[in-house]
């Protein structure tokens, strides 16, 4: 009964620039590479390179550095948001199932160590955002992704809704809680899957690799555990087919094409940044 659903992400387009440049970098890259930077700077003045040679590599370097800071800064506009909303639906469904009679022996076990992984996933981000580079940005990404996840509330609804009519045409037993299930699975899924396509696009179009540094953002490490779960609740003898029923597809096509709009999520920002009118300024 799990939904994979529809991938409308692997033909997606790298997003623009986005004017508003007040999410976080990564730290890490930038001071190495800025540290690369001052090694060019070294040679021209020792005279171990021209002093032409040096200038073009400090430009390259400075280059490839406002590349990584702008793909950087997209991640956490775009992708890191769809990980959050991810990660609430599974914690919606987490709480739906501790109610239940499913909540028992090994699924109880595998559920809690979801939810400590995802507490984990959420501590990182957390201390990321308090350590930024541009000064200490938690309050504004806990009102950003909050924001963010208004934003999308209606169109997720309307895909559980979806999820649960096939389920209820085929009177499935439990299907409330196998259509949360569902839709939290296909979430993380897409999650997962938008963090491998963005990345990969950013090495094929662009020659950036940050892949590597997000990697503990890949929510494949959630995904393992939790697929277990649903795998163990969402069990049916019912000839239905979630996944091929046009208003599922259509509802996860729309899910698709919003979290992706720009013009949506620059909207979120500028509320974000309304409610924090002391947000530090990008260095």
């Amino acid at each position: 009964m799990k939904t994979t659903v529809t991938r409308e992400y692997l033909t997606m387009d790298l997003p623009p620039v986005v004017a508003n440049k007040t999410l976080p970098l990564d730290k890490r890259m930038r001071i190495e590479e800025k540290a690369a930077i001052n090694r060019n700077v070294h040679s021209a003045m020792t005279g171990s390179v021209s002093r032409a040679t040096a200038t073009a590599m400090v430009m390259a370097a400075q280059k490839s550095v406002n590349l990584r800071d702008h793909f950087s800064a997209m991640f956490w506009a775009v992708i890191a948001p769809i990980n959050n909303i991810a990660v609430m639906e599974v914690k919606t469904a987490f709480d739906l199932l501790r109610t239940t009679k499913y909540w028992r022996q090994d699924i109880k076990r595998k559920a809690k160590q979801t939810m400590e992984r995802i507490d984990k996933y959420d501590r990182a981000v957390i201390n990321n955002m308090r350590h930024n580079l541009n000064g200490d940005r938690s309050q504004y990404w806990m009102d950003y992704t909050d924001e963010h996840l208004e934003a999308m509330r209606h169109d997720i609804d309307i895909f559980y809704l979806s999820v649960l009519q096939v389920l209820t045409r085929f009177d499935e037993t439990d299907r409330e809680m196998k259509a949360r299930m569902v839709t939290s699975h296909a979430l993380l899924n897409y999650a997962i899957g938008v963090f491998d396509e963005y990345f990969r696009k950013l090495e094929q179009d662009q020659h950036v690799g940050l892949r590597e540094c997000y990697a503990d953002a890949r929510l494949s490490f959630v995904q393992s555990s939790w697929e277990q779960v649903v795998d163990a609740i969402c069990v049916t003898n019912k000839p239905m087919d979630v996944d091929n029923d046009p208003n599922v597809q259509l509802a996860f096509k729309i899910i698709e094409a919003h979290m992706l709009d720009l013009d949506r999520i620059g909207k979120v920002g500028e509320v974000a940044i309304s409610l924090n009118g002391d947000l530090p300024k990008e260095n």
